[in-house]
């Protein structure tokens, strides 16, 4: 069996000794290797056998500067693809996420996505986080995970020029048994819907990459009409003074002036979107509906959908989406239907 090694990064000069101590990576391959190591977590690593012989333990790069991440995932052989997403309340230039996920076997020379927080991410001429993705990507599709960390009762105009007024973020729904957030479950499949469409050549931008914001529903719709959207996705999960309602339901914007113009387009992709995410689940399938009061539909120009995931109010729904795999499944759904859609 191959020697276990922990290897403590030496190669960039920024990084201080006692972030190198903490941050090392996990590595089996054919000794003798000249390092630096604690016989302790040599030890470790070794007894679990669990990394075949040159691959690589993806380490967590979240919460580092993007150039310490830069420099801990090379020193592996990995390479790295950086893209920026809307920085939010995280400071500037910090990992948001990363995949493939800490703890991941790969081998070297593998690419690892980081995104990080940047504050100049969503514009309609110059918003591509790659410098070819103009030219490869055929869609853009923006990503709006509902909610955030805390509501915003403050009121802005329900559409343009509107005198009735909404909430500008109502606070979100939280589970009946496991007492998350709506605002992190939307995250997470958002995330997760990124990547999937991502890996087939769609441009993606979300309105938020944490919870720590505070991002109003009329300016999550213009992020969408700035970045020129062929689809705009919302995703929520509901909740009902009825603890059995529970099934998926997708809606789209109708009914009113704001909306005539893009409710066609988007009925059409609700209805995919509620089509795949039915098929990829198995949970109840609640149709689809028109909406004229939602201001995050009315102030959009591009066209718009909502995806309630399940309803947190329901025991078992509320489960179901607190699980990774479950997460996991609602996301290559709602991906599906977003590229039948765009595909039509």
């Amino acid at each position: 069996m191959a020697a276990g090694i922990v290897v403590v990064i030496f190669g960039a000069a920024a990084l201080s000794s006692g972030w190198r101590a903490a941050h090392r990576m996990s590595i089996l391959e054919p000794a003798p290797v000249t390092m630096v190591s604690e016989p302790t977590a040599l030890a470790s690593v070794a007894a679990s056998g669990s990394v075949p012989a040159g691959r690589i333990e993806v380490p967590s790069v979240v919460g580092m500067t993007l150039e310490e991440a830069q420099a801990l995932l090379g020193a592996g052989g990995l390479a790295v693809r950086a893209l920026a997403s809307p920085a939010g309340e995280t400071t500037p230039g910090a990992v948001l996420e990363q995949d493939p996920a800490p703890g991941t076997i790969v081998g070297r020379d593998t690419t690892i996505t980081v995104w990080y927080a940047s504050t100049s991410v969503g514009s309609a001429t110059g918003g591509s986080n790659d410098p070819d993705a103009v030219r490869r990507a055929r869609f853009v599709v923006c990503i709006d995970p509902g909610h955030q960390e805390k509501a915003d009762l403050g009121r802005e105009p329900i559409g343009p020029g509107a005198k009735q007024t909404t909430a500008k973020c109502a606070a979100p729904a939280y589970g009946v048994v496991t007492g998350q957030s709506e605002a992190e479950v939307a995250l997470e499949i958002a995330f997760a819907v990124r990547r999937e469409l991502e890996a087939h050549g769609a441009r993606v931008v979300l309105t938020r990459t944490t919870n720590a914001v505070d991002i109003s529903n009329a300016e999550r719709a213009r992020i969408a009409n700035e970045c020129g959207a062929d689809l705009y996705v919302r995703i929520h999960a509901g909740s009902d003074t009825n603890g059995d309602l529970r099934g998926v339901r997708t809606l789209y914007p109708a009914g009113n002036e704001w909306v005539a113009g893009i409710t066609a387009a988007s009925r059409t992709a609700a209805r995919e979107i509620q089509r795949s995410v039915v098929n990829m689940t198995g949970a109840r399938d609640l149709g689809s509906a028109g909406r004229n009061d939602l201001a995050g539909f009315n102030w959009s120009r591009v066209p718009v959908v909502l995806v309630e995931c399940g309803y947190l109010s329901n025991p078992i729904e509320d489960q179901r989406l607190a699980t990774a795999a479950y997460r996991a499944t609602v996301a290559r759904g709602i991906a599906a239907g977003v590229l039948h859609y765009l595909a039509k």
